[in-house]
């Protein structure tokens, strides 16, 4: 082992024996600008405006979109009956989320609900708890991730809502966007509101009728030497652009045929690099009680599979893309289907990370039906070795289907399928405009 070392390796001066005063330093940021940018409406909702749009743009900067949130209050109207959300963090409370650079769209997540539920299933407990602390918070300390109830707002009453959406590649993208090409329409963002039982849980006890107001979006912005920023229009001037890679979602619903217990989902879409496909199921929402199954019965909280039983069989997956099949045996069991969607996150190898979903509510302990079962297929060919852009291409018209076996029982059959491609874009930005590229 010493001689490998001592051939392989150079010593390095630890960090505590460095007094260097220079370090790491960032001297061309001049100052960071912290901006509040109000909504186009003053107030949305279920009964209300459906849509909320903020308009950003800071033409002497370079936006800092990683400090970017949303802030709205909750407004319970009903004069005798609390409401209860559907989720603590407050993605429940919106369905679309449109990203537009210089009037360019660069993302459309639909279902956005339900999408930012499966995300928020896939971190620790403690972040799970935190993103809930700044929306409607937390009534049960339960870690499981299919359990969390969100503390309802009292007839009359309001509450605060920070929230950040864990979907969007351009708001995680990690770079600046420079304010001088994103021309007078700036970065739009629209958020669109579902309808009130998407919402809040829709039971005679509870209400219906609430609003949104004081919508607010706030960001930072850098402002850089005048010299730094000069550079950057002289390269955009002379017809050079600045590309962005980010990655962002395809969410597709399809309904089902609930006599099947195996189900194939078939899409096509041209995506360059497609790096991960995720499957879930829901059923059909029943009727809504005024517990707990009033909650996770609704679609943006169901993420169904049938009891794993010897009489409804183990759960078996494959996708194939232009008939080719991935991968080349049938995914078997929970067990595995868990292994895989671990690795497909990037924790399966990590001792750092982790996920929110126990083995009961993914469906491994027999006598219960799964509450967070998702099956994930990972398709980058060197993603976990530093490549990027290594996902499958079905440019040239090709077909995704995603096979589903024993999925559902004699009982209990699925009715919907819930598929979210997670695909590798870039955003081109240039003196003329902003273009995206998928």
């Amino acid at each position: 082992m010493e001689s490998i070392l001592s051939a392989g390796g150079q010593d390095f001066l630890l960090p505590g024996l460095s007094y260097d005063l220079s370090g790491d330093q960032a001297s061309y940021v001049h100052s960071r600008r912290q901006s509040q940018i109000n909504s186009n409406v003053p107030t949305a909702g279920p009964g209300d405006v459906r849509q909320v749009t903020f308009n950003i743009a800071d033409p002497s900067g370079f936006l800092d979109l990683s400090s970017l949130c949303f802030q709205w209050t909750v407004k319970n109207t009903h004069a005798s009956l609390a409401m209860q959300p559907l989720s603590a963090v407050p993605h429940c409370c919106w369905s679309r989320v449109i990203i537009s650079i210089s009037s360019a769209i660069a993302e459309d997540i639909q279902y956005v609900a339900r999408l930012e539920e499966m995300l928020n299933r896939f971190l620790p407990y403690e972040k799970r708890r935190a993103a809930a602390a700044m929306g409607f918070g937390l009534t049960s300390s339960s870690e499981n991730g299919a359990d969390h109830l969100a503390r309802p707002i009292a007839a009359g009453g309001e509450k605060k809502m920070i929230w950040r959406p864990l979907s969007s590649g351009i708001l995680n993208s990690g770079k600046l966007f420079p304010g001088m090409l994103l021309g007078a329409s700036g970065l739009k963002i629209t958020l669109e509101v579902p309808a009130a039982s998407e919402i809040a849980r829709n039971h005679a006890n509870d209400s219906q009728t609430f609003n949104y107001k004081e919508l607010i979006c706030h960001v930072d912005s850098l402002q850089l030497e005048e010299s730094i920023s000069s550079q950057y229009a002289n390269m955009l001037l002379s017809g050079r652009s600045i590309m962005i890679p980010y990655q962002t979602w395809d969410n597709t619903l399809q309904h089902l045929a609930v006599t099947s217990g195996s189900q194939t989902c078939t899409i096509s879409k041209n995506f360059t690099r497609l790096a991960t496909v995720f499957a879930s199921l829901a059923q059909e929402e029943p009727t809504v009680t005024a517990d707990l199954a009033g909650i996770q019965g609704k679609l943006q909280n169901n993420f169904y599979l049938c009891d794993q039983t010897v009489a409804n069989g183990a759960v078996e997956s494959y996708i194939t893309i232009n008939n080719k099949r991935m991968p080349d045996f049938n995914t078997i069991g929970t067990e595995m289907h868990y292994k895989r969607l671990l690795s497909a996150m990037g924790t399966y190898s990590s001792i750092a990370h982790g996920s929110n979903i126990d083995d009961v509510a993914y469906g491994c302990v027999v006598g219960t039906a799964a509450k967070s079962w998702i099956a994930a297929f990972d398709l980058e060919k060197a993603a976990h070795h530093g490549a990027t852009s290594s996902g499958e291409s079905l440019a040239t018209g090709g077909i995704l289907s995603v096979n589903l076996l024993r999925v559902g029982s004699a009982a209990a059959s699925p009715s919907r399928a819930y598929i979210d491609c997670l695909y590798d874009c870039v955003a081109e930005l240039k003196d003329s405009g902003c273009f995206s590229y998928s």
